[in-house]
């Protein structure tokens, strides 16, 4: 078989493409048939595993058990949803391929496989990292289920993200887990740049709206800050309004209370 010696040639070039097409009996021919055990089939490997062709991928780790330790193959098979893969695969890979592999479960809302990494991952910025995933696309179960295992600090971002994606569901959850105050109440910030006027009201009260419009005024473009100026104006326009009315009614109290000592 000619230039089966050579790194990039045409033995490589037909196990990637037999690997990508899932033709297991081709790939066990060639891996049989090229003495060199070219390193770069490991690129080959992760293509079956991305595909979803878990025959071929047998065939590659009864070949090399080692392919299984590629750090590539089971996070992408994750984003493709290749489930069978990932279960083939979970108890094989290494720490890297573990680590790499919970954002992609959790952003395709595979809550079993986050549960099986969260197994071997202890490192929190991964953790974050997951939620953040679960929180921009909208995973509510995969969120319920990280949110509790990071500290409040870690937390704020994800609920950021999920304004930014009007998940309004995650919102609720995240919402009372976090502190609206961090990084210059940026979750109220997102909530007015994205004009959820209902979310904002809730964050109003709890967050540091000066700060939160400082930023705005700064950040948005002149001709997104008219929306962002209405509703502050609005906010602190009904707040003078109610700090009057207390004052008119202690007021009136307090004159009724003389009122009555005199008669």
């Amino acid at each position: 078989m000619e230039n089966i010696n050579k790194t990039g040639g045409p033995i490589f070039h037909r196990i990637f493409n037999a690997a990508i097409e899932g033709r297991s009996n081709i790939v066990r021919y060639l891996l049989e048939n090229d003495p060199d055990k070219n390193v770069l089939y490991s690129m080959a490997f992760k293509e079956a595993a991305e595909a979803g062709h878990l025959e071929t991928v047998n065939v590659f780790l009864e070949h090399n058990i080692e392919y299984a330790q590629s750090h590539l193959a089971l996070p992408f098979a994750l984003m493709r949803g290749q489930i069978h893969v990932f279960d083939r695969l979970i108890g094989l890979s290494n720490t890297q391929a573990r680590n790499s592999a919970l954002g992609p479960a959790a952003a395709g809302g595979f809550i079993d496989a986050v549960k099986e990494l969260l197994k071997h991952i202890t490192h929190p910025d991964l953790v974050t990292n997951g939620l953040e995933k679960a929180a921009i696309a909208g995973h509510l179960d995969i969120v319920e289920l990280l949110a509790p295992l990071m500290p409040k600090e870690k937390r704020s971002f994800s609920l950021v993200l999920a304004i930014s994606h009007h998940h309004h569901h995650i919102i609720r959850h995240l919402l009372p887990l976090c502190d609206p105050k961090d990084n210059n109440s940026e979750a109220l910030q997102a909530a007015v740049e994205e004009h959820l006027w209902d979310v904002a009201d809730q964050l109003y009260p709890i967050s540091d709206p000066h700060v939160a419009f400082e930023n705005l005024m700064t950040n948005l473009e002149e001709d997104a800050k008219g929306p962002a100026i209405e509703y502050f104006d609005k906010k602190m326009f009904l707040k003078q309004k109610e700090v009057l009315t207390k004052a008119l009614e202690n007021e009136d109290t307090n004159t009724g209370k003389r009122n009555t000592k005199k008669m």
